[in-house]
């Protein structure tokens, strides 16, 4: 009896004391039933910001501002879509929405040039991309890993290349990685008790971000989507609506109002490149999408990329703390990832949105790299493999800013002699030609010369044998760059040229780059195509040559040519045909002109 006594007693001590622990023990994420938790800070003292010293955030800020300035002038030539960028509030090409280029245009205002402007706003947006990648990679590690992530940022090819040219890119990559990190911030503290309020602010700073970032470029606006992950755990944990960071979302109203004023062509870009049928669509999407995949540790640079995948390895030991990390950042890829695939256009800056990521995990793994080979004594050989890394990566950027700093530079150069040496009265044309975009003119000469370069296009026959619908005035200036349809276009335009036209050429620049990261390809076949990373370390040869187109030749000077040339008569028939009317007749009231200093 005594036994069944005991036996009684300890079991309702038992029972009694398993209630007691189960009430102590986190519970499922059921809000309604059990209060979230009173707020823990990651602050960890009264002099750190959010985990991170101020002192040292400044630091990287200040290196990485130092350094960008110092390359800032390193390029002899700029990209069309960086002058379009530019001009977005004077040209509306519906290309390109308008915060880049009011930034640029802002700073103008004191005197620096438009050109230089958009520079400097891509330097401070690269200097500054570093805080976001600091303070993600605090929240997921320790203080190395945002060293790590700090340095490995500083000295990447690809941000430092796009922080020092006229592009979008580099504020495009800051204001993603903002708002993401902003996002990352309001979700875990949408969880706790008592902290209401800042989980507003931060989504209302990521709303905020978010709507910079889709003025920035168009994919941008798939951040909205993503906010929609932390406002609706705002929601479901403090029973509430996030008040200010609705109030700032009615900002997104400025996209479409930007894209009904300025109109918007992408989706004509996107049936545009996707022809066939559906099978052969679906397999050009994926030749596309795998190569961005398979090619990632060489663009991300590769200790970066394999300190990712130790980075990832640990997300399961502190996966409570990444939740919100591994969500936003999985979509976001998934969704740059389609995007640029449909988009059929093989450019990996396009990836630069997804490389906060990617650098947060490098840092992450670095900092669990560094504690496993110490605990195991193995310093040395860690500090051999740390050493070979930031000098593998350092010597990877130095190509990059050296070998492709002359992308374009021949076209700079013509421009720069017309300007100096050809009359404002004298018309200029050109081979430059953004794709499909005709009314444009020539962009980068029309803007490097101060004047109208207007396309040769629609003074030559599409297939030579036949006239061109209309003849250039002269005397003229005609500059062909072999960058626009690689050198078969430019003798086949100008064999075309010197059959109608007596022409000499005037000047010629040259240059040469070496494509380590995509860029231009002397062969059009290899750009914005997978297949140009095979030929990342083969020269790519361009040039530029400047004519002046005199006089309009006689018939019989164009027959008599074309006999020793032995191309088809029948377009100089045609020529012959058409001597007595306007368009030849309009000739020799322009052959009058003088062409002072040529």
């Amino acid at each position: 009896m005594p036994r069944a006594k005991s036996a009684k007693i300890n079991c309702a001590v038992f029972w009694k004391t398993q209630q007691s622990i189960g009430t102590s023990l986190p519970q499922a994420d059921t809000p309604a039933a059990v209060p979230p938790p009173v707020e823990t800070p990651l602050r960890k003292d009264p002099e750190t910001i959010l985990g991170v010293q101020p002192a040292l955030l400044a630091g990287f800020v200040a290196v990485n501002l130092l350094i960008k300035f110092l390359f800032i002038r390193i390029n002899l030539g700029e990209y069309t879509d960086g002058i379009l960028q530019l001009l977005v509030l004077e040209i509306k090409a519906g290309l390109y929405p308008p915060l880049y280029g009011m930034l640029a245009s802002a700073i103008s205002v004191l005197g620096v040039d438009l050109e230089q402007s958009g520079r400097i706003v891509s330097v401070i947006a690269g200097g500054l991309g570093v805080i976001p990648v600091c303070m993600m990679a605090r929240r997921l590690g320790g203080k190395s890993s945002v060293i790590f992530a700090a340095v490995f940022y500083t000295i990447s090819p690809m941000i430092m290349r796009w922080s020092v040219r006229v592009m979008t890119d580099a504020l495009f990559f800051t204001l993603c990685a903002t708002a993401l990190w902003m996002m990352m911030e309001a979700w875990e503290r949408a969880r706790i008790a008592g902290a209401k309020r800042r989980a507003d602010l931060w989504l209302a700073g990521a709303a905020l971000a978010g709507v910079a970032a889709a003025l920035t470029r168009y994919q941008g606006a798939f951040l909205a989507v993503l906010w929609l992950l932390p406002a609706g755990a705002f929601v479901r944990y403090q029973r509430r609506l996030p008040l200010r960071a609705l109030a700032v979302s009615l900002l997104w109203i400025a996209l479409p109002a930007w894209m009904a004023y300025h109109g918007m062509v992408h989706s004509k870009q996107f049936q545009s490149r996707s022809m066939g049928g559906v099978f052969d669509i679906f397999l050009d999407y994926l030749n596309v999408a795998e190569s961005f995949v398979y090619i990632a540790p060489y663009y991300f640079g590769l200790p970066v990329f394999l300190f990712a995948l130790l980075g990832m390895a640990r997300m399961r030991r502190i996966l409570p703390h990444a939740r919100s990390f591994i969500w936003l950042w999985s979509l976001w890829a998934v969704i740059m990832l389609v995007l640029q695939a449909m988009f059929q256009s093989f450019q990996y800056r396009y990836m630069m949105p997804v490389m906060p990521a990617v650098l947060v995990l490098a840092g992450v793994g670095a900092e669990e790299f560094e504690r496993h080979m110490i605990a195991r004594g193995r310093r040395k050989i860690y500090s051999l493999l740390m050493l070979g890394s930031v000098i593998y990566l350092t010597v990877f950027t130095c190509a990059v800013m050296i070998f492709q700093r002359a992308t374009f530079g021949d076209q700079r150069e013509a421009a720069s002699f017309i300007r100096e040496e050809v009359p404002p009265s004298v018309p200029v044309f050109s081979n430059e030609q953004y794709g499909a975009f005709t009314d444009l003119g020539s962009v980068k000469l029309s803007y490097w010369t101060g004047r109208r370069v207007s396309l040769i296009g629609p003074y030559l026959s599409e297939d030579g044998t036949s006239p061109p619908e209309k003849f250039l005035p002269t005397p003229c200036v005609v500059v062909l760059g072999d960058a626009y349809g690689g050198d078969p276009f430019v003798v086949f335009q100008t064999t075309q040229l010197n059959l109608y036209y007596h022409m000499r050429t005037i000047g010629s620049s040259h240059v040469t780059t070496y494509p380590i990261l995509d860029d231009v390809m002397a062969n059009p076949m290899f750009n914005q195509n997978p297949m140009g990373w095979v030929l990342r370390y083969k020269a790519q040869f361009f040039s530029t040559q400047i004519v002046m187109v005199d006089s309009l030749r006689t018939p019989a000077e164009m027959r008599d040519l074309a006999k020793r040339m032995m191309v088809s008569s029948l377009a100089v028939d045609a020529v012959d045909a058409q001597t007595s009317t306007t368009a030849i007749g309009s000739q020799s009231t322009t052959n009058t002109l003088a062409v002072d200093g040529l």
